[in-house]
Parts: C-alpha cells; sequence; structure tokens
C-alpha cells in the first residue's frame, strides 16, 4: 500500500502546476513585472526600424511579440563603443521620466555623459527623458538627476538594466 500512489495524482499535481503558472503569469502582467527586454538602436531615420526589429532572428523564432518604437528629439552619443560583455557582469540602469526644461536637461547629459554617469541618453519630443546610467543602484542614478534640478525625483523611474552588447 505504501509506496503506491495512485496514478491519477501525478496528473493532477503537473495540471496544478500548470495552473498556478498562469496565474502567476497573469498577476505578472496586471503588475507590470513580466519580463521584457529593452533595446536601443541606433539608425538614421524611423522608418529602417521595422526592417532592424523584424529581421531579427529573436523576432522571427517568436520571441518577441511586439514593441514600441520611440525616437529621441535629442541624443547624447555614446563616447565609444562598449565593449561586448555577454557573461552578465555589467549591470546599469535605466532612468526615465519627464524633465522641467529640455534645453538644459541636453547640457546635464552631456555634463553626466562626461562625468561616465551615464553611457548615453536623451529627451523625447514630448519632453520625457531616458537614460542608461553606469550604476547598479536605482537611487544613486536618480540621485544624479535630481540633484540638478531639471528632473524631480519622484517622477522618475529606475529599473535595472543587464547590458549585454
Amino acid at each position: 500500500m505504501l509506496n503506491d500512489s495512485a496514478a491519477w495524482t501525478g496528473e493532477i499535481a503537473r495540471y496544478l502546476l500548470i495552473c498556478m503558472v498562469f496565474v502567476g503569469v497573469s498577476a505578472m502582467v496586471r503588475m507590470q513585472r513580466h519580463i521584457h527586454v529593452d533595446l536601443v538602436y541606433r539608425l538614421q531615420r524611423p522608418e529602417q526600424l521595422k526592417p532592424a526589429v523584424e529581421e531579427d532572428p529573436y523576432w522571427m523564432a517568436g520571441a518577441w511579440t511586439g514593441y514600441t518604437p520611440r525616437s529621441f528629439s535629442n541624443f547624447v552619443e555614446p563616447w565609444q563603443a562598449a565593449e561586448i560583455v555577454l557573461d552578465g557582469s555589467r549591470t546599469a540602469t535605466i532612468v526615465e521620466g519627464p524633465v522641467s526644461d529640455a534645453d538644459m536637461a541636453e547640457f546635464v547629459l552631456i555634463e553626466m555623459r562626461g562625468r561616465q554617469q551615464i553611457a548615453f541618453g536623451g529627451l523625447f519630443a514630448d519632453g520625457e527623458t531616458l537614460a542608461i546610467c553606469k550604476t547598479p543602484d536605482a537611487a544613486t542614478a536618480i540621485g544624479w538627476f535630481a540633484e540638478s534640478g531639471f528632473w524631480a525625483a519622484e517622477r522618475l523611474h529606475a529599473r535595472p538594466l543587464l547590458w549585454v552588447l
């Protein structure tokens, strides 16, 4: 009798596991905590984005299911090409949020690049900012922006980035 469980218990356990995965996935999507990937393409014209994404092997294999294109109106270029790192050792922080004065904020981004605080970044036409900060600590990254006075810390959002290429 012991060591001889009913045949249907293993099947029930498998189905319950599958159900729990779907419940967890739906909860993460609702909380905006699902897996997503941030890609930054350096292209000359916005119409070049669709072929660049949709001819990518990951897109063609179905690993990505959608994308949201955004174009910088002002872009602070990286000073040098970053080394290719594939082992996960380079962590960074993406900082996004509105800016109070776009013209002055561009100068601040240039200064931040000079101090090695950001790799690159820029401003969008709607007054939003996106920058790749060279720190894994979100509070530090937000502090760099807030101390300039052109960004309000409470309106900035930071999230970790595993910067591989």
